[in-house]
């Protein structure tokens, strides 16, 4: 089984795309298609991409959401699995297909780092753990789209299915507003956390996480 160690600098000076599933990417989809058609990025995928585009890696994280939509996860793509998915939920939803495993410790207090195969700090989202992977990797360029924040659409539009938190079609019930803002100012600060490690990355579509928004390149050269 295939580990982490084994993909470290395997795309070094590459420019990475990570691919979040926040409903902009719904919106700018022509955007972002024209971005990857012109820059030719590494694509990295988090979570239920619904076959809007196939990733070069594949990342999962949680439980749950491997296990209602890992059957949409496309053979061309290279799978990463956190060390915290069950085997049992793995081998009822890839069955005996490839996978990296992810080794992490993860959790609010652990620092940032990378030793000996094992991913630390506490990432709080998958998309977060996929700028780290793209770091190992050895990315020269680190770009996010979809990374919208609990917070960037208001809690009764997506109670009430005027705006939707995720691009593909999902029934979804947000959190209270309150614990809305206490997500996005934890993800925040864990995102603080990984440029403080050293880890430039830039998010290109609207986010609440202004601090790290640079719109301008995904219209960059158009």
């Amino acid at each position: 089984m295939k580990t982490i160690k084994d993909l470290i600098g395997k795309e070094k000076s590459k420019s990475v795309l990570i691919l979040c599933t926040g409903s902009t990417v719904k919106e700018k989809k022509k955007d972002i298609d024209a971005f990857i058609e012109k820059e030719k990025p590494i694509l990295i995928g988090v979570n239920n991409l619904s076959g809007f585009w196939i990733p070069d890696y594949h990342i999962w994280t949680n439980n749950g959401r491997f296990r209602t939509f890992g059957k949409n996860i496309n053979s061309k793509s290279t799978l990463l699995l956190g060390s915290n998915i069950s085997l049992k939920v793995i081998n009822n939803t890839i069955g005996a297909r490839d996978y990296v495993v992810l080794e992490r410790v993860d959790r609010e207090g652990v620092p940032v780092d990378y030793r000996n195969g094992i991913i630390y700090g506490y990432h709080r989202t998958v998309g977060c753990v996929a700028i780290t992977v793209s770091h190992l990797l050895g990315a020269k360029e680190i770009n996010v789209v979809g990374m919208d924040g609990h917070t960037l659409n208001s809690y009764d539009d997506v109670k009430d299915g005027r705006k939707a938190h995720h691009f593909y079609n999902e029934k979804y019930t947000p959190y209270s507003p309150e614990i809305r803002i206490k997500k996005d100012e934890i993800t925040s600060g864990v995102l603080q956390s990984l440029k403080d490690y050293g880890i430039d990355f830039n998010i290109i579509t609207p986010t609440v996480f202004k601090k790290f928004y640079n719109g301008d390149k995904l219209y960059k050269n158009k």
